[in-house]
């Protein structure tokens, strides 16, 4: 309506400026009624991009004739407006009826492109389709007051600033980066499955077997399974049963600074003034820290005996007497007798060797656990027992870690 509302008066003109720049279709000269089937696209701001027409013919006359307009497609969000019109100079009665509009949607029901920390650009989504929320790397992003963050289980990430809005929980494993920074500010190689400690998405773009782990990712899974058990703990304690894995990371989190405890210095938490949301269940709860501080610390030892050491001051070196002695007594003290470290039978003393005489198969071999010729240490920190077979089969390879929880955790 031409003096209408705002809103009315931009619709009047944007029909107004689409029709005068597509004028009259034609006249009547060719023995055809100057009739058409009208299409106009607009885009979501009503300006006109495409139009199209289709004009009746001779065979109309005294009879019906079918209009179609086929395969027309909207490029952009908008709107389509379908009409019929006659504009011949001479006296044509044209009728129209039975005029029918099918929308054919899209097979794309959304795209979205990213900037590397996330920011979205060039989105598309079918007007008919419901909302998705789970966009950047698959997180729900978190619409209510207009808060534009994700939501990545441990913490939440705003993707306009690159930087998370909380602490990782796993920051100390990581302390030359800033505890909220966002895959080490390196999107492009690294992502951030959960929150916590970015992966290599370069070097490492499948998730590792636990035997495939270093020791310092074993013992940082130590210490997520320990602290997901502490962070249990507190929270069915205070009524919060089912709590998840980030829930729970986050509560031991927070309890851990509450008590102004590291976990390191935890082992006699049981008498000490605990400032904890429940007292009652301190005792609990503190021996669920000392937990996490003893299995930390029976992981570097653990995994620095199952690996060797090499490097030291009798690198590349043979195991004195005193040395073998002493990786006689650890397998002693471990087993009860000398036992292989890999097969786990029995051994005897090794015995001089004689002209046409085998030596049994359990017999005793002191073996450098990372090979001496590739500078591992002469000492008992890098010594093991192995049977011949076992030893024979070694050989000079690098040492292959048990799985962690055959070394540090019961089975269920």
């Amino acid at each position: 309506m031409n003096g209408g509302t705002v809103e009315q008066q931009a619709t009047y003109n944007s029909f107004d400026n689409a029709l005068n720049d597509i004028g009259l279709l034609g006249t009547s000269n060719d023995n055809r009624p100057a009739a058409y089937l009208n299409y106009i696209l607009f885009d979501e701001h009503m300006q006109f991009y495409q139009h199209g027409h289709v004009q009746i013919g001779t065979a109309a006359n005294g009879a019906h004739e079918k209009l179609m307009l086929q395969d027309i497609v909207a490029e952009k969000a908008g709107f389509v407006y379908v009409y019929i019109s006659s504009e011949s100079a001479a006296t044509y009665w044209v009728y129209f009826d039975d005029m029918k509009v099918t929308l054919n949607e899209s097979p794309v029901v959304q795209e979205d492109d990213y900037y590397p920390f996330g920011l979205t650009f060039n989105s598309y989504q079918r007007v008919t389709a419901k909302e998705n929320r789970f966009l950047y790397n698959g997180f729900e992003l978190q619409k209510s007051l207009d808060w534009g963050v994700y939501d990545y289980q441990a913490r939440y990430y705003n993707p306009e600033i690159g930087r998370f809005l909380n602490v990782d929980p796993a920051a100390d494993l990581m302390r030359r980066h800033s505890p909220y920074n966002y895959a080490f500010d390196n999107p492009i190689r690294f992502i951030d499955p959960d929150g916590m400690v970015p992966n290599d998405n370069v070097t490492d773009p499948k998730p590792k077997k636990v035997e495939d782990l270093n020791v310092a990712e074993k013992v940082a899974l130590v210490y997520f399974i320990l602290m997901d058990k502490l962070g249990a703990a507190l929270n069915e304690s205070e009524g919060n049963e089912g709590s998840s894995f980030g829930e729970n990371l986050q509560r031991s989190s927070e309890f851990i600074t509450e008590t102004t405890l590291e976990v390191q210095g935890a082992r006699e938490m049981t008498n000490a003034s605990l400032s904890s949301k429940s007292s009652k269940n301190t005792k609990t709860v503190a021996k669920v820290v000392n937990t996490v501080d003893d299995k930390v610390d029976d992981a570097g030892k653990v995994y620095s005996k199952s690996q060797g050491t090499f490097g030291g001051e009798r690198a590349g070196k043979k195991f004195t007497s005193s040395g073998r002695t002493e990786i006689s007594k650890e397998n002693v003290s471990k087993y009860g007798v000398e036992k292989c470290e890999n097969c786990n039978v029995e051994l005897v003393p090794g015995t001089q060797s004689q002209k046409g005489v085998s030596p049994v198969s359990n017999e005793r071999r002191y073996d450098h656990i990372y090979p001496m010729s590739k500078g591992g240490d002469g000492a008992a920190s890098n010594g093991q027992l192995l049977c011949m077979p076992c030893n024979a089969k070694k050989s000079d390879n690098l040492p292959v870690v048990k799985p962690l929880r055959e070394q540090l955790l019961p089975r269920n």
